[in-house]
């Protein structure tokens, strides 16, 4: 999908939760990305807008793309949790670590256990697969 300028409407949107959620949170400064983040991404990415998003605000998304280059190819928009235009998009997904933001209670929620770093359980590429799947059934 192409980047997305937050201020026209789209049809479907998939957030993605940053700290604990798409990496660790950070340690002196420096995050550990979960293995499957780049795969998941691209995933998702295919069949819709995805959106790195943080409740510290924007500048965290656009920090982990800076030490994370290989991300920025699959993200559509960076947002803060309170700064994201939720009316302009038709359809959400998110996948974070527990929180419950506004665009997640109107929209579909999957949660994954809290990544601090290390190996991971996988939780996130399974649950952009699922997603995924389930947009492309939504759009038939």
């Amino acid at each position: 999908m192409p980047n997305w300028d937050g201020r026209s409407r789209i049809h479907v949107a998939v957030m993605v939760d940053i700290d604990g959620t798409l990496c660790s949170p950070p340690e002196n400064g420096i995050r550990a990305l979960r293995p499957d983040a780049e795969a998941a991404l691209r995933g998702l990415s295919i069949v819709a807008h995805v959106v790195l998003w943080s409740i510290g605000g924007r500048e965290i998304g656009e920090r982990v793309l800076e030490q994370f280059p290989e991300l920025v190819p699959h993200v559509s928009f960076v947002a803060g949790k309170g700064d994201l235009p939720c009316h302009l998009i038709d359809l959400t997904y998110s996948i974070d670590d527990g929180k419950v933001e506004e665009c997640e209670r109107r929209g579909n929620r999957v949660i994954v256990d809290r990544y601090e770093g290390g190996d991971s359980s996988g939780l996130l590429l399974e649950a952009a697969c699922m997603i995924a799947d389930d947009i492309r059934r939504n759009a038939r």
